[in-house]
């Protein structure tokens, strides 16, 4: 280590935070957001714009699941992910002790999405007084040891907030997240976009297969394993395309373009007589469509973990083992199934938001 990041280390960690708020910030055109009202509101922060179709999906449907839920008369303020530092100031000398942050949920809890986690900190640090929801999600550290900084930030940060409330959306997280943060609140809870309502156009069913699989740091399998998968499928189906839930050169900053991606994603995955998917929305995407899938696992648990949802449904099953897919394709392909989606229930959201909603009506 430089004898600048050994002496970084040493800081007060409230100077490290104002450190990083500052070089954040300084180059960024602030923005401010006009005629906001002067009662308690929402702040819903991490809001995605990119191409990935699972990210849009969180976020819009946790819009959704927070407007259905606090009804129409309480502010919603929601800020990007991408737009957050530029906005920075503008919500420090906005934002009041009586107001609700909300944290958007996904895989980003870790190290391994260091801006995202950096983000967090900042504002859980920042608004101690604060009511701060984290949204289901799932935390994954490389390492744990006391040379991990973002790590070791995070012990200090969470466990110093008195209003802190987290949720996993697996086992595995809820675990860890006990276990790292144990003055937190935690809790067990579906991902959200399990809520997320599927607008079914009826499509007929193509005779196709779908290969949704990563390309990306979360992907595990070798090229060698694909187009073993690949030669499987070719050998049952004579259309077998790839796609994914990762679209480039998306920008999808409102509501209608979010849903109008996820519900042309829906509509590709209904349309198909199976999916194999190695990524976690692939898997709720053909959950919500009623498309047979075949899951395989990625570089840590959370597929796994969030199956344990869903895993009496019969079109959708988990493996870890590539072999297996042959057999599970014949059990799978073309069937139709009958049994309505499982409703998942987010009991324990609900009451929390609800009583922070009564205490200003």
């Amino acid at each position: 280590m430089s004898i600048k990041g050994e002496i970084y280390r040493h800081l007060p960690l409230d100077l490290k935070i104002s450190i990083e708020i500052y070089k954040k910030t300084k180059n960024e055109e602030q923005k401010c957001i006009n005629n906001v009202g002067n009662k308690p509101k929402i702040y819903i922060i991490g809001e995605s714009d990119n191409g990935n179709v699972g990210d849009l999906a969180i976020s819009l449907s946790q819009y959704e699941f927070v407007r259905e839920k606090v009804g129409g008369d309480i502010e919603i303020i929601r800020i990007l992910y991408s737009d957050f530092w530029k906005y920075f100031k503008w919500i420090e000398k906005n934002i009041t002790e009586d107001d609700l942050i909300i944290i958007v949920g996904g895989g980003n809890i870790g190290d391994v999405y260091i801006e995202a986690e950096e983000i967090r900190q900042v504002i859980i640090r920042k608004y101690p007084q604060n009511e701060i929801i984290v949204f289901p999600s799932t935390i994954f550290y490389q390492n744990t040891s006391k040379n991990n900084e973002i790590y070791q930030k995070s012990l200090k940060i969470y466990n110093t907030h008195k209003k802190l409330f987290l949720y996993a959306r697996e086992r595995y997280s809820y675990d860890l997240l006990k276990k790292f943060y144990p003055h937190c609140k935690v809790y067990l809870l579906p991902d959200i976009v399990f809520s997320y309502l599927y607008i079914t156009n009826n499509l007929p069913r193509e005779n196709k297969i779908l290969l949704c699989l990563r390309h990306d740091a979360e992907g595990v399998l070798s090229e060698n394993q694909i187009n073993k998968i690949l030669d499987v499928c070719k050998a049952k189906c004579k259309n077998v395309f790839f796609t994914d839930t990762f679209i480039e050169n998306v920008y999808a900053p409102d509501d209608s373009k979010r849903k109008e991606i996820i519900q042309k994603k829906l509509a590709e995955f209904s349309q198909a007589q199976l999916i194999i998917t190695d990524r976690l929305h692939g898997m709720i995407l053909a959950y919500l469509s009623k498309t047979p899938c075949i899951v395989l696992s990625n570089y840590n648990y959370k597929i796994e973990g969030v199956y344990e949802w869903i895993k009496e449904i019969e079109w959708v099953v988990y493996t870890d083992k590539i072999e297996k897919i042959d057999s599970l394709t014949d059990e799978l392909m073309g069937k139709t199934f009958i049994k309505d989606s499982k409703k998942l229930e987010y009991k324990t959201l609900e009451k929390q938001l609800d009583s922070w909603v009564k205490q200003w009506r």
